[in-house]
């Protein structure tokens, strides 16, 4: 039997209550009440969802509601922008609807002049048809079930000048930033190898990373098809050195969306770079420059500055080896000495063509992957780096 029953005279709970040994505690102030649990740490309360408008609500039905409040984007092109990748949704966005309005006057634009708005698994699911002198609007109410990039195609036609703007109206979560280049289906990837004979050590990582390692990090770009991948993603083997009218190689068809030259060499003996740097131009890199900046130009022209990407990997063979092809590399991206000028690269250097240097050779294939996939990534893609 209880002996006794000692009476504090407490009316109200004025200090910390724990509910239950070593379980949460109720800890209140005058203005607030904190649950913390066992050892510290704030814990978890759990409520039904709300009714009314004094109640709290749940994780749920605010994460809801915030999924269906109407956001909005916008971005501006101009009449020259081709395909612009403009945002990035997460699965179960809805874009509710797409305007297009004419900001200036569209110079000598016709019927062949016209922006759409769509993805890649349909150009104008968004937006259809653009008219310069009025501001147009798709009441589109789609929804994407998985993460999707959202562009823009501009179609000049005969115009010579005009901008628009875009908004989007969806309802969903943040979007992401949308990276500037994408790899599709219609993407060539062109490998070319340096086999003149230094570099036999690299050549068979090179060709795993190609068939495996290469191919883990971009087959999602095609469709997880190992078919469209192999008829894309190709590598050369070739011993004539010439990097510079091997980086002239463009589509194998008018379906190519662009193309990306990936070149691997450790020296020049037709450039004269080899043991030391080429103070004077050989006539053959002079031939080899001219064409390939005509070709970039001409590319550029017919189908945007998207379309063309290369890059050129210096190798390091060894302590001292051809330093000279590393000094001149240097020399022809970054325009200096007798290479600068229409006689180099630097005016394309970092948008459309890139340099790396000082690659291991005879390192393994997750090494010349993400050596790759860094190098992309700097020229305006968003691609996925690979873990050791």
């Amino acid at each position: 039997m209880v002996d006794s029953v000692k009476n504090y005279g407490v009316t109200g709970v004025s200090a910390n209550v724990e509910l239950g040994k070593k379980n949460v505690t109720v800890k209140g102030t005058s203005d607030k009440v904190q649950l913390e649990g066992f050892g510290g740490g704030n814990a978890r309360a759990q409520i039904e969802e709300g009714t009314a408008n004094s109640h709290a609500v749940t994780y749920n039905q605010m994460h809801n509601r915030i999924n269906t409040l109407p956001r909005v984007y916008s971005n501006v092109v101009s009449y020259n922008s081709g395909t612009t990748n403009m945002m990035t949704v997460r699965a179960n966005t809805t874009v509710l609807s797409v305007s297009v309005e004419a900001l200036e006057n569209w110079t000598s634009a016709n019927t062949s002049t016209n922006i759409i708005v769509g993805d890649n698994g349909d150009d104008d699911r968004l937006f259809t048809s653009f008219d310069p002198t009025v501001s147009t609007v798709d009441e589109t109410n789609h929804t994407y079930s998985e993460q999707t990039t959202i562009k823009s195609r501009v179609s000049a036609g005969s115009a010579t000048g005009g901008t628009a703007k875009i908004i989007i109206l969806y309802a969903g979560g943040k979007v992401l930033g949308a990276p500037q280049q994408t790899i599709d289906t219609q993407t060539e990837i062109n490998i070319f190898f340096d086999s003149s004979g230094s570099m036999n050590s690299t050549l068979s990582p090179l060709t795993t990373m190609r068939n495996e390692k290469l191919k883990e990090a971009i087959l999602p770009f095609y469709d997880n098809n190992e078919t469209i991948y192999n008829q894309n993603v190709t590598i050369t083997n070739i011993g004539n050195e010439r990097v510079f009218d091997q980086m002239r190689t463009m589509g194998s068809s008018a379906n190519v969306t662009q193309v990306i030259n990936l070149v691997f060499s450790d020296e020049n003996s037709p450039y004269g770079a080899v043991g030391s740097y080429p103070t004077n131009r050989t006539s053959q890199y002079d031939t080899d420059m001219s064409n390939l900046r005509s070709d970039i130009a001409s590319a550029n022209s017919a189908n945007t500055s998207s379309y063309y990407r290369s890059v050129l990997f210096q190798v390091d063979t060894g302590p001292g080896s051809y330093g000279g092809y590393k000094t001149f590399t240097q020399a022809v991206y970054n325009g200096t000495g007798n290479y600068s000028g229409t006689n180099g690269l630097a005016s394309y250097e970092g948008d459309q063509v890139y340099l790396v240097n000082d690659v291991i050779a005879g390192s393994n294939a997750t090494y010349y992957a993400n050596q790759i996939i860094s190098s992309l990534n700097n020229l305006g893609y968003d691609l996925p780096t690979l873990e050791y």
